[in-house]
Formats: structure tokens, sequence, C-alpha cells
């Protein structure tokens, strides 16, 4: 079999444009699989700018290339999202602008008939050198989130923001009791190979939120926020082929009642999936930690969320107590004063305190 066979084969095949292409070209074209080999780059352009300046590579031809619209107001503007290569005239292969897959995909004839040659051998190694120093040595992921997208044409995937991270003090701006729950809360997160749920809930302008941007500060485990409309979906084949490439990652989905509620009514198939990650099969693999934030009643969760060796904790966010509300709005010098237990919310409401519009960011809910 040579590899010029699939190259020929390349514009009949890719214009119906398949998944898993160049696997399902060879396939259909070669009596015998060539070898394959998966990198990953977490910066695949990257990866292709060093590729075509390496000194090894004498000669690189780009045999397809697809295309995705990047704005609909400028239809004109594309992004690439995929590409296959033909390099030094020996190696084939395919480069997939997602970086949270296996981007990279080397294709040649069997290496037992292609090892003997010098040349082979320096194009994989030039292609190795690139993806290694295309890779982004260190990461990061304290103080920022990456939020759960999909597109049909490529199921999940996710794109980081970075944070604001409130400049909050807890004992200033929660009650007492929040200390021993954060501070159990924040080892949990902090072990190796560790998996569970964890639950906050409360009426809104509690600080449910504000109190996640500040744990997210505290934190080096990549947090992956989960939107309440995608939320439903946990339970689709594909959520479970992103969800394999997210070891020992943090989830996140806020107001989630829809996805927590219990099972008397119904089947609720996103209960069922969220019990997997948390305490299943694939949390056993994947070392998956998950926090819910919602509204509603902890009574009305299904009871198998609750269950002991499942749970990581759970913690109801209530009204500032009296005394330290007041000393809230002291400590930021707003000239009033509560007679009562109060919301962060209605403390910090810029439309009776437009003097302290720099603390919007704070985003109390």
């Amino acid at each position: 079999m040579r590899l010029q066979d699939c190259i020929n084969a390349l514009p009949h095949f890719f214009k119906d444009d398949a998944t898993n292409c160049l696997e399902n070209l060879f396939t259909q074209v070669c009596d015998k699989p060539l070898y394959t080999q998966l990198y990953k780059t977490n910066q695949p352009a990257v990866f292709y700018k060093l590729l075509r300046e390496s000194k090894t590579v004498k000669t690189l031809h780009v045999l397809f290339e697809k295309s995705k619209q990047a704005l609909l107001k400028k239809p004109e503007e594309t992004i690439i999202c995929q590409q296959v290569v033909l390099i030094n005239g020996i190696v084939l292969l395919q480069l997939g602008y997602n970086p949270n897959r296996n981007n990279i995909k080397i294709c040649t004839s069997h290496p037992d008939t292609t090892t003997v040659f010098p040349e082979y051998r320096n194009t994989i190694k030039a292609i190795q050198s690139c993806r290694l120093k295309s890779l982004k040595k260190e990461h990061l992921h304290t103080g920022k989130i990456s939020l759960l997208m999909h597109e049909n044409e490529i199921g999940f995937y996710t794109k980081q923001f970075e944070l604001s991270k409130p400049e909050i003090q807890l004992e200033c701006y929660y009650n007492d009791d929040i200390l021993p729950f954060h501070n159990r809360l924040t080892d949990a997160l902090t072990k190796e190979e560790s998996k569970g749920i964890a639950f906050l809930h409360g009426a809104p302008g509690t600080g449910k939120t504000t109190y996640i941007r500040h744990l997210l500060g505290l934190i080096n485990k990549r947090a992956i926020f989960i939107p309440s409309a995608i939320a439903p979906r946990l339970a689709e084949p594909g959520f479970v082929d992103f969800i394999a490439r997210c070891k020992n990652s943090l989830i996140i989905i806020e107001d989630a009642e829809e996805i927590i509620s219990s099972r008397k009514q119904g089947r609720n198939h996103a209960v069922s999936a969220l019990l997997n990650l948390s305490d299943g099969l694939l949390s056993d693999c994947l070392n998956l930690q998950i926090i819910c934030t919602f509204n509603i009643s902890i009574g009305s969760l299904d009871s198998a969320l609750l269950r002991a060796g499942r749970l990581i904790g759970a913690y109801e966010f209530k009204a500032l107590q009296q005394e330290k509300s007041n000393a809230l709005l002291l400590k930021h010098k707003l000239d009033k004063q509560v007679f009562g237990p109060t919301v962060l919310g209605d403390i910090f409401n810029t439309k009776y305190h437009p003097e302290i519009q720099a603390h919007t960011p704070i985003g109390f809910k």
C-alpha cells in the first residue's frame, strides 16, 4: 500500500465532510491500515507555524483545508478548523484546530517499511519537536473558568475566561458558619484524585456566585462552567465523549434545579448522569468534582445525590445577620443602617448607592 493511494483519494472522500475522515479514508482505500499516531497541542495554530518554519520540513503541501464562518455579520471572514498536509512527501498529517481534542494525527505507511529511511525519522522528530514547543508548559487555572459550549459540527468544547476575583473576607461578607464549610470544601478540592458533589443553595442575592469566584481564586484546578440551558444535556452520549477528556476537573452548574430535582415525579436522566459523574464509574476513572447552586430547598433534591460518600458538603447561604450587615455598611462607608438580617444583594444595591459603582463586579447572586 502506498501513501499516494490515500492522497489520490482525498478530493473524492472529503467532499462528504465525514467525521474521522482520515481513518475512514484509510479503511476504504487501503488493504492494510496505515500507521497512526495521535498527539495533542493546546496551541494548534502555533504548532502549524512552527512546522512551516522548521528547517527539517523541506516541503509542506496543504491537501485539504476546511473552514467555518467566524462571524455572522462578516460572512467573508472564516477561520480554519481542519487541515490535511503532506510533509516532505512521506508523512500525512491531519491537524484540527480544537485544542481540547487529540488534534494532531500523523499517518504514514507502516513503520516497518519507513523507519529505515533517515528522512522519515527526521520528519517525525521535527513534528514531535514542534508539538512540544507549541504546548503551554504551565497550566495555571487559578482565577479562571472554562465555559462549556456546543456546536453541532464539533460537539461539546470549552472556552476559558479570566475571572475578576472579588476582594472579600469571608468572615465579613458571610455568616460565621461558612468558615468550617469553606475549609472542608477547599481541602476536598485540592486533594489529588478526589471526587464528589457539593451543593450551594439559598435565596437570590445571598452571595453564591461571589463565593464561587472567591473559591476559584484559591484553587488551581480546571473549572468548567455548565450553563443551565445546557445542563439537561449531560445525559447525551456526546457529553461523555467530552467529559472523558476532562480528568481531575471541577464542574460548576449554576441554577441546577432542573437537573437535581427528585425523580419521584418521573424520570430525570440528568440526575442519573450526575450520579455517575459524582460517584459512579465515570467518577472512578476521571476524578470529577461537582458544585451545584440552586434556590430551591435542599429537601427537593433527589435523595441519591445526598448519599454519604458522594456528598462533599452542602451550605445554605442566608441573609447576613444584622450586626454583620451594619459592619459591612460601615466598612464600605455607606450611609445606611439595617434593622434585621439583610442579603448582600440589597447591601450592595447600586441603585441606592451610586457611589459604590466600582463594586458592581461582585455580582452577588
